[in-house]
């Protein structure tokens, strides 16, 4: 019995360190990241003249930290036969057509192919405000981008308040926004 006891003691013990060590909550700030992206399903934006399956989506999350907000969108397997996205993609524009909502304001941003293989450069009211790369895996497309909260900032001439809403659409890609609370 001094054995099991000795264990259950040790366990316990354990137990509540874990429980000291580890923060009770975490804010953006401190866990945001490209990893930190949830990712939802959107349903694709329909166009007159190009087929899509009608079940197709495209994935698409956001997060964020006191410097950056992080985004990826992934086009999924339909997407085939073409060698870059930026190339072609069956009739949709995806280099423009992207707004971030912050509470309540609308910040329209494009991406632009810098001419550096996978890289491209996020660009709003003239201005550089992010960058990012694209992939292509067996017909999945995908890119991830950052967008600078101090050159974000300076376009909407605000501070972005606490706990609001972050939201990324693309009416010409899907249906939708992906949206998140900012911790500041």
């Amino acid at each position: 019995m001094t054995w099991v006891n000795g264990h259950k003691k040790l366990l316990f013990c354990l137990a509540v360190f874990m429980i000291i060590m580890m923060p009770a909550s975490a804010q953006a700030s401190q866990t945001s990241g490209y990893d930190q992206i949830q990712m939802e399903n959107y349903p694709i934006a329909r166009r007159n003249g190009v087929f899509v399956d009608p079940g197709a989506t495209i994935a698409v999350g956001i997060s964020a930290d006191k410097n950056n907000i992080f985004a990826s969108i992934d086009f999924g397997p339909w997407y085939v036969n073409y060698p870059w996205p930026f190339n072609y993609w069956y009739g949709y524009d995806y280099h423009s057509g992207y707004q971030l909502i912050i509470a309540d304001q609308i910040l329209d941003f494009t991406i632009q192919d810098n001419g550096n293989g996978n890289k491209f450069s996020v660009i709003s009211a003239g201005k550089n405000i992010g960058s990012g790369t694209f992939s292509q895996y067996y017909g999945d497309t995908a890119w991830q981008f950052n967008l600078d909260l101090k050159k974000i900032k300076k376009i909407i001439g605000m501070d972005i308040p606490e706990n609001a809403q972050l939201s990324l659409q693309n009416a010409n890609l899907y249906q939708g926004a992906a949206t998140i609370s900012y911790a500041g």
